[in-house]
């Protein structure tokens, strides 16, 4: 199957009741690109001003002024598609179909505020630090070694990945809102509580039709249950061994103005 955005021909409304549920939620998502695509990185920052963080629109337009309890803003990507989800959870008293007029205002007043260097230069900072972090284990470069293989077989795209969320403008940001958010068809999730089976969003418009639904073959048809054969009871525990010696890494010391003694090691990826 190609990569692609896929395209919705109107909003689709849809709910379900969580009988397990302490409050309602309302989420809203817009098809985007797939992982790696030339837009990915605005597309990150964007979900980055708009819904994370105490400085975000949403944090400001709705939960500063006690209108929900929580607001939010991912954009994830996957393989062949992406999506970009708002995630609004309401503060008592107040309803899925409130929230999503809000959310619509704070979008007009993001538009009005537009990006500045100083988003742009906290997303780029924060996202160097992430791949950072995310680099200083062993397990953590396996893993996104194989990633890149596995999806794109090419295991060395952590440069040019990093460069992207670099070169993000001010001018990218808005361009993808306006490509990808703004007037843009969505899918509205409206998750109940139970006994406020009415209280959704909008009224649903879609559902799955289940008649056409293959499920897939996993390959469990003709296995048999082999019970392993052990040579030891294991209903005993094994003694311990000798307490293992720990290997403490390379470190430096250094005097610095006032007397003070630094002593450091060096990481594997660059860190201060």
């Amino acid at each position: 199957m190609p990569k692609m955005v896929p395209e919705l021909t109107q909003h689709r409304f849809v709910s379900y009741v969580d009988n397990y549920a302490r409050v309602p939620v309302m989420l809203k998502a817009y098809p985007t690109v797939a992982d790696q695509h030339p837009d990915m990185a605005a597309l990150d920052c964007l979900a980055e001003v708009l819904g994370q963080g105490n400085n975000s629109v949403l944090y400001q337009q709705l939960v500063k002024k006690q209108l929900a309890l929580a607001a939010s803003v991912n954009h994830s990507n996957s393989e062949l598609a992406g999506e970009f989800m708002f995630q609004v959870v309401p503060y008592p008293g107040k309803s899925l179909a409130y929230m999503y007029s809000l959310l619509n205002n704070a979008l007009d007043s993001f538009e009005a505020r537009g990006i500045t260097d100083e988003d742009i230069a906290k997303f780029i900072g924060q996202r160097e630090a992430q791949y950072m972090n995310s680099l200083q284990s062993v397990s953590g470069k396996v893993a996104q070694l194989a990633a890149y293989e596995t999806f794109h077989d090419n295991p060395n795209l952590i440069g040019k990945e990093l460069n992207m969320y670099r070169s993000v403008t001010k001018e990218d940001v808005m361009r993808v809102y306006k490509q990808y958010v703004k007037n843009k068809h969505c899918v509205v999730l409206s998750v109940l509580t139970k006994g406020q089976e009415a209280q959704t969003t909008g009224n649903d418009n879609y559902k799955v039709n289940p008649d056409n639904y293959t499920p897939p073959s996993y390959g469990y048809d003709g296995l048999k249950y082999a019970k392993a054969k052990d040579k030891f009871d294991r209903t005993k525990q094994p003694a311990s061994g000798p307490n293992p010696v720990v290997k403490v890494p390379a470190f430096w010391k250094k005097d610095i103005n006032g007397g003070v003694r630094v002593i450091g090691a060096s990481p594997a990826a660059p860190r201060c």
